[in-house]
């Protein structure tokens, strides 16, 4: 029962919209169309497929001929309608045939709109006529048409509603499109209204690069009114570079990825270039062309000026920062020259039987002179940090040592101020470690000279520890002194900065000490921390990356004894313009058991290494006549065989001054002012064949 009824209301309704296509086939046929567009467009083209075969003279053949392979009659909500077709239009012979072809194409569109107004008239007309044949559904509905004139008499008022369903969706339709038109041209005016307030130049033009909008900010950048600039093209106001790039670079790229952005140039009104930063966006039609080009412009003659101020400023910056290390060089130079010979004698002094007041006044002096070197130490070490100056060594030693020898310096000290003064070495501290000793222990002698300045009661602990990372090394220097206020902690790590003005008033100092030991730890790969209360004290750490090295290999008392025995006399040759600092030498050198011949300046070396071959030039670099970075480049010349070993002997202890040293093809790097234990141990060394490199500068 449920299926006869179910088939039955799917014939009505096919044969509903058969009489509506009949009776009102003009207003259908456009109607068709508009939905067909509207909903489906593919079908279109069998809707008109089915106007071309309209005509009373239309054949059963030539329907199926078009419409056959198509599968017209086929449809995916209703089945076939075959019977019904030929049952109620009298035959696939009658003039219906065109109609009803396009009602069946059109019908699945309409009625798979379920909440139309359609829709719901046929599924209501269909109902209404079930309940009237309803009783006749069990006779031989297939074979007999009686049902037709109910449907048909139906069938005219569904028409009808049909047709006002029809318009009142059309209309509707319209009435959308015409207010979305609306709420578009409203946007697009609102954007145009806030691009004339733009200050950047935004405009657009077509693929041929004629300008068909651009707003008010072009025309004040270029003096071009809005009507002249109709009749324009974009590359007119462009540099011939700036357009090179645009046509190469801009548009290629906004076409592949749809913008591109990079840095132009516009003419202005008075045919100066303006730098703009410049973005390409191409509107690209459904085959890839460019149909439209907009651009947006960014005046960048500000920003253009401030990175000329801010490229200025470093260049000045840099040539202050060379200027400086170059005057720091010089004063280094001149007052370690004087200072050569100051501390060289007095150190001669110190080894003479001399009356117990004037031991103490040698002692004094020296102790002031040392000092001196110290505060014009700091002042070059900040410098070569500061310029990248700094060497960094990568040797073996022995940490332990090291770390008791720094300690042993401050036993005194702090014996006088009557506080603790201890080391802790912990037992899984290794005892060989690669690394540079003269930077440690330059950190450490800053760190615990701070802390014993400023602590009179307790003391002061230094300790040593295995680090959390491998072939890191943790060092703590701990006091308990006046300690540091927090507003001031931040600033003891600044060059010439002290925690007040009255602390450099009280304890003296430059200042340094602390920043160049934090620096120090920065360029050896660890990190810095304090931590400090006042009245408690104030606790410095920091890590160093120290690898753990092999002890080396150390001679047996008796090959050194047989080594020393067996050694020849050294060839010394000495090349030094300041007689003092000439005589300090010999006078080292014969203390030590060689003898050396001298030269004034590099010329004169020249000229006896031409008669004498020697081990050893101590070579000084600033000399007249001929300086001794040319001597040394002549002296290898000559082709003397072995070559002389050439030790640069100089006050200039600048990076620059020891890479010039070392492509001149100078061996080592003494420099001024020069002890007598620092000469000892460097013949030591070359005396065992373990001849100093370049980067042995001491």
């Amino acid at each position: 029962m449920n299926f006869c009824t179910e088939s039955l209301q799917k014939e009505i309704e096919a044969t509903l919209i058969i009489y509506l296509c009949r009776f009102f086939c003009p207003v259908c046929l456009v109607f068709a169309a508009f939905f067909t567009i509207e909903f489906y467009p593919p079908l279109l083209s069998v809707a008109l497929l089915g106007i071309i075969t309209l005509g009373p003279g239309c054949s059963r053949t030539l329907v199926e001929r078009f419409l056959g392979p198509l599968k017209i009659f086929t449809l995916a909500a209703y089945g076939c309608l075959l019977s019904a077709i030929a049952y109620f239009s009298g035959g696939t012979q009658s003039p219906a045939i065109p109609w009803v072809v396009i009602a069946i194409a059109v019908s699945p569109f309409l009625l798979s709109k379920q909440q139309t107004i359609l829709h719901f008239s046929v599924h209501l007309v269909a109902q209404v006529t079930i309940e009237i044949v309803k009783p006749r559904e069990l006779d031989p509905f297939f074979q007999g048409a009686t049902i037709l004139p109910t449907v048909h008499t139906l069938s005219v008022a569904t028409c009808i509603a049909f047709a006002f369903a029809l318009f009142y969706r059309f209309s509707q339709f319209v009435l959308q499109q015409t207010q979305q038109n609306r709420q578009l041209s409203s946007i697009q005016q609102n954007l145009l209204k806030v691009f004339d307030q733009a200050e950047d130049f935004i405009g657009m033009s077509d693929s041929h690069g004629r300008i068909i909008y651009h707003n008010r900010a072009f025309n004040k950048l270029v003096g071009v009114s809005q009507e002249d600039a109709q009749d324009m093209i974009i590359p007119q106001f462009h540099p011939q570079w700036a357009s090179d790039l645009v046509v190469s670079e801009g548009i290629p790229e906004a076409i592949k990825n749809g913008s591109w952005t990079g840095e132009t140039a516009i003419y202005n009104k008075d045919k100066n270039e303006v730098p703009v930063l410049q973005t390409i966006i191409a509107h690209v039609n459904h085959h890839g062309y460019p149909e439209y080009v907009s651009t947006i412009m960014k005046d960048i003659t500000a920003l253009k000026a401030r990175e000329q101020d801010m490229e200025r400023a470093k260049r000045f910056a840099e040539q202050a920062m060379v200027a400086k290390s170059q005057f720091l060089a010089n004063m280094s130079h001149e007052i370690r020259t004087p200072m050569n010979g100051l501390l060289g004698n007095i150190e001669l002094l110190s080894d003479m039987n001399l009356p117990e007041e004037a031991s103490q006044r040698i002692k004094t002096i020296e102790s002031s002179g040392q000092h001196l070197m110290r505060v014009l130490d700091d002042i070059l070490d900040v410098s070569k940090i500061e310029t990248g100056n700094l060497n960094l060594e990568r040797i073996s030693f022995n940490l332990p040592y090291l770390m008791n020898d720094v300690v042993s310096m401050f036993l005194d000290k702090a014996f006088q101020k009557n506080i603790d003064l201890n080391v802790t070495i912990a037992e899984q501290t290794p005892e060989w470690v690669y690394g540079d000793p003269t930077r440690l222990r330059q950190v450490l002698l800053n760190l615990i000279s701070n802390s014993i300045k400023f602590t009179n009661e307790g003391g002061v602990s230094v300790t040593l520890s295995p680090g959390s990372s491998a072939d890191y090394l943790d060092f703590v220097v701990e006091d308990t002194g006046a300690g540091i206020p927090i507003d001031q902690q931040e600033n003891v790590f600044k060059s010439f900065h002290q925690g007040d003005n009255s602390t450099t008033r009280k304890f003296g100092g430059t200042g340094l000490g602390l920043a160049i030991a934090y620096k120090l730890v920065q360029a050896q790969g660890g990190v810095f921390a304090l931590e400090s209360q006042v009245g408690v004290g104030t606790r410095f750490s920091f890590t160093c990356h120290l690898p753990k090295s092999s002890a080396p290999e150390v001679a047996s008392s008796k090959e050194s004894s047989q080594l020393l025995a067996d050694r020849k006399p050294l060839q010394i040759l000495v090349a030094e313009d300041n007689e003092i600092n000439t005589d300090l030498v010999r006078r080292y050198l014969d203390r030590l058991g060689y003898r050396a011949d001298f030269a004034s300046n590099g010329d004169v070396a020249l000229k006896m290494c031409q008669q004498k071959n020697y081990d050893i030039v101590f070579m000084d670099c600033h000399m007249p006549i001929m300086d001794g970075f040319e001597a040394t480049r002549k002296i290898l010349a000559l082709g003397n065989s072995p070559a002389p070993t050439i030790v640069a002997l100089t006050a200039s202890v600048m990076k620059e001054e020891q890479e010039l040293a070392a492509s001149c093809g100078m061996s080592g790097f003494l420099g001024k002012p020069l002890s007598k234990k620092r000469l000892q141990e460097f013949l030591i060394k070359f005396e065992n064949y373990d001849q100093p490199k370049p980067s042995q500068a001491s």
